[in-house]
Order: structure tokens, then C-alpha cells, then sequence
């Protein structure tokens, strides 16, 4: 029981830490990228630090029961691996929310020019309606011009056979 009470107090003190960087990372607003994503990924990226502190913990641990320069190199060795490792994954992480944002920013764009689209359809739409309309009227023109020359024919037609009469 007693081995288990610093580590439960070790949890707290790291949670309450992580909740005051979560608190930063929210707080600011950085103008350039670098700064936006670091400010993104600390709430990611604190968990991995936290393990990547627990492996250090258990390193040093292990090493003061190392009797040999042997096993002394290949726990070194074992470390950097996992350094390595947690680095690589900080990367990834770093890298997902860049896509994330990328991504998200593409879905607006093509929000944007779905949106667009519906207009130039309504513009084209009220075009061809117009186009309709001017050529109902143009017919309705022609037909009373047709109907004009026709009466003109009749007329010419009566003053011919009037005059033959």
C-alpha cells in the first residue's frame, strides 16, 4: 500500500499539470503555423512526454541494479530506441493534426464552391427562363406581323378586284 501512495500522488501532480498546459495551449493564439500547431498538439503530446518521463523513471531505476558495463549498454541502448520511438510519434501526431486542418480546410473550399455552383445553376436557370420568355414574345410578334401582311395582301386583293369591277 505504501509503494502504491506516491505513485497515485505522482498521478495527481501530473494531471493537474496537464490541465494547466491544456488551459495555456487553449489561452493562446498564435498567427503563425509552427505556433498554432504547437499549441494544438500539447494536449496530445503531453500524455507521450508523461510516459516518455516514466520510461526515463524505470531507466534509472534499472540502472542502479546494472552490475555490468553489458547490460549497462544495452539498457542505454533500449532507451534511445524508445526515445526515438516517442519522438516518431510526437512526429505523427504533429503531422495527423496538420492534416486534420488541411482537411478540414478543403471541406470548406469545397462547401464554398458547392455553394457557388448553386448559384451560377439559379443564374443560368432565370437566363434560360428570360431566354424563354423573349422568345414567346418574338414569336408573338412574328405571327401578328404574319397577320399584318396577311391583311395587307386582303386588302390589295380587294382594291384589285374593286378596280376590276
Amino acid at each position: 500500500m505504501d509503494e502504491e501512495e506516491p505513485s497515485r500522488t505522482k498521478r495527481k501532480h501530473q494531471k493537474g499539470r496537464g490541465s494547466s498546459l491544456r488551459k495555456r495551449s487553449r489561452q493562446t493564439t498564435g498567427t503563425d503555423e509552427s505556433s498554432d500547431d504547437k499549441a494544438n498538439c500539447s494536449e496530445i503530446l503531453y500524455p507521450c512526454h508523461i510516459f516518455d518521463q516514466q520510461v526515463q523513471d524505470q531507466i534509472r531505476s534499472l540502472k542502479r541494479g546494472v552490475e555490468g558495463e553489458e547490460d549497462e549498454q544495452r539498457l542505454v541502448e533500449w532507451s534511445s530506441a524508445v526515445q526515438e520511438k516517442l519522438h516518431q510519434q510526437d512526429d505523427l501526431i504533429v503531422k495527423n493534426i496538420r492534416l486534420v486542418r488541411d482537411f478540414r480546410s478543403l471541406h470548406e473550399k469545397c462547401h464554398a464552391l458547392q455553394k457557388e455552383k448553386l448559384k451560377q445553376m439559379r443564374k443560368i436557370q432565370q437566363l434560360k427562363d428570360e431566354t424563354s420568355h423573349c422568345n414567346l414574345q418574338i414569336q408573338g410578334i412574328q405571327s401578328k406581323g404574319s397577320k399584318q401582311e396577311r391583311a395587307k395582301r386582303f386588302l390589295l386583293s380587294l382594291k384589285s378586284s374593286k378596280s376590276k369591277i
